[in-house]
């Protein structure tokens, strides 16, 4: 998946709190360092040793509605407005206005 949209951390805490809370996705980081595994984020009650299974058993009608569900929750309920197709978070959109150039 990828979404495109300014944020600021805040906004980040945001979208993390309901990927946690309102899905079942997991979320790891886009790389690691050579020879090191690649992170995954948790909740603290959350059991990192859960796997997914072989791919040809996910079940991608549920992958893909989960999908859309963060992406609008991203770009319906999140974003103040769009510059093009990028949604513009609230935090963003307050850095715009003190001046910050979001690119």
């Amino acid at each position: 998946m990828n979404y495109d949209f300014f944020a600021d951390k805040a906004d980040k805490l945001e979208i993390l709190e309901f990927i946690f809370k309102e899905t079942d996705l997991y979320l790891y980081d886009l790389g690691s360092p050579y020879g090191q595994e690649i992170f995954q984020y948790t909740t603290k009650w959350e059991d990192t040793n859960n796997a997914n299974g072989p791919v040809s058993s996910w079940d991608w009608t549920e992958i893909q509605a989960t999908s859309r569900k963060l992406k609008y929750h991203i770009h319906n309920k999140l974003a103040t407005r769009k510059i093009g197709s990028f949604g513009v978070l609230s935090g963003a959109d307050k850095l715009e206005k003190k001046g910050i150039i979001l690119r």
